[in-house]
């Protein structure tokens, strides 16, 4: 009808419908014949009107949606944060420049030795006429510990150390001057869990506390017998005693088998040790392997208090000499080659001066009493004898010109021809 009719026209499938949607902040339509332009190019349904109080009234940026993201600088003293507003309904993205401060309504939180710290951040920026905020917990890690270098504690008998941050008071303990092994003090004293000592290495406690696991390493180059001196206590099993032979130091002895009034041959006499024998700590002794299958040596005890590191030692006389076994722990340099100069007894069964010396090992000194000759005859035929052996082994080879004479002899003092393979015990360049 015309405009005074009063009927609406009749639409039919003649007509066309055009869709329309606007880019933010666009107030020109974009149009469009299908139904799903506008949700498929992200516009917004209505014209930008900055005064708008809504998104639906047409303020586009009212549908923005904040995302604040927060990185912490090394040493975690600050902290930066950037922030990105996206358009919920568009998908537009700003990422203006925002400035971190120090929330002052939290008051930061140092950390300590073994807590945690926290500072605190925040950050406000006005967009799209919105104050935008946020705030940040910044987590400060465990300082740990700054702990002193090793000492020992001469009140407590034990190696520590102490944390010098103000206020902490926190020690540590250890049963090695290393730190390696650590103590725990307990009602009953200091423990450690485990301990393992190495033969022939340097050894030098002074801390007194327990090894709830105890473990002893020694491997041995033959089946003769050589010195023994350990800082623990050990009592002789069946099962240590069907694989190792001990032999305490008893005596020495002198003989003058020349009959020119002067000592020319000298024992040390040594007692086999028995299974029930408890052996002493920091203590001489004599040890070897019952084969060779049993060269290396494994002793692993339980609730051992090691011994402190003492060269101590044992020692006889007679009316013309003095005889002394002591221990070391730290090892020895060159023993020299005089008379007087010390011996060790030596894995193929002689006793001899020596070029060095291992630790937890003993070696022989002689010293005069009342001697009144100066030959070292006497010196040329110091013999172990382990009672229970079959027989005397060992044989001193004195570092002079002497020395490099090929001459032996069996212990009458006939010469014995070179090359001649007897049983039984002979003196070399004698």
């Amino acid at each position: 009808g015309g405009e005074t009719s009063d009927t609406y026209p009749v639409l039919n499938n003649t007509h066309g419908v055009v869709y329309a949607g606007y880019q933010h902040e666009g107030t020109t339509p974009l149009c469009s014949n299908s139904s799903s332009y506008a949700e498929e190019n992200k516009l917004h349904a209505h014209a930008y009107d900055a005064n708008a109080t809504t998104e639906a009234n047409g303020n586009h940026d009212k549908s923005y949606q904040d995302i604040f993201n927060w990185a912490d600088n090394d040493d975690k003293t600050d902290a930066t944060v950037t922030a990105t507003f996206t358009c919920s309904v568009c998908g537009k993205v700003e990422t203006p420049e925002l400035t971190a401060v120090h929330d002052d309504e939290h008051p930061n939180t140092p950390a300590a030795c073994t807590e945690v710290g926290y500072n605190y951040f925040k950050t406000s920026h006005a967009f799209a006429g919105a104050i935008f905020t946020d705030s940040y917990k910044q987590t400060v890690p465990v300082l740990g510990h700054n702990m002193t270098e090793i000492t020992f504690n001469e009140v407590k008998k034990i190696y520590s150390n102490q944390c010098q941050r103000e206020g902490c008071g926190h020690t540590d303990y250890y049963a090695t001057s290393n730190g390696s092994v650590v103590a725990n003090e307990t009602s009953g004293g200091f423990v450690a869990e485990a301990l393992t000592l190495e033969d022939a290495t340097a050894y030098d406690n002074k801390a007194v506390f327990t090894a709830t696991n105890f473990t002893y390493t020694r491997t041995f180059s033959n089946t003769n017998w050589t010195t023994w001196y350990v800082p623990f206590e050990l009592t002789l099993t069946k099962d240590i005693c069907d694989k190792f032979a001990f032999s305490r130091i008893n005596n020495v002895h002198q003989y003058d088998t020349d009959n020119d009034g002067n000592a020319d041959r000298t024992v040390v006499e040594s007692f086999r040790q028995t299974e029930g024998v408890t052996l002493k700590a920091n203590y001489p002794y004599l040890v070897k392997p019952v084969s060779e299958n049993d060269l290396n040596m494994v002793l692993n005890l339980t609730n051992v208090q090691p011994a402190l590191a003492e060269a101590q030692s044992i020692d006889c006389q007679s009316v013309d000499y003095k005889y002394v076994f002591k221990g070391t722990y730290n090892g020895e340099g060159a023993s020299g080659s005089t008379l007087y100069d010390p011996y060790t007894l030596h894995s193929d069964g002689t006793w001899q001066h020596y070029y060095s010396l291992k630790p937890m090992r003993h070696y022989l000194t002689i010293s005069s009493r009342n001697a009144t000759t100066s030959s070292a005859a006497f010196m040329r035929s110091i013999l172990l004898s382990v009672i229970g052996d079959e027989n005397a082994t060992g044989i001193v080879k004195i570092y002079d010109e002497e020395r490099r004479a090929k001459e032996t002899y069996d212990l009458g003092g006939r010469r014995i021809p070179a090359g001649s393979q007897r049983n039984g015990f002979y003196i070399e360049n004698g």
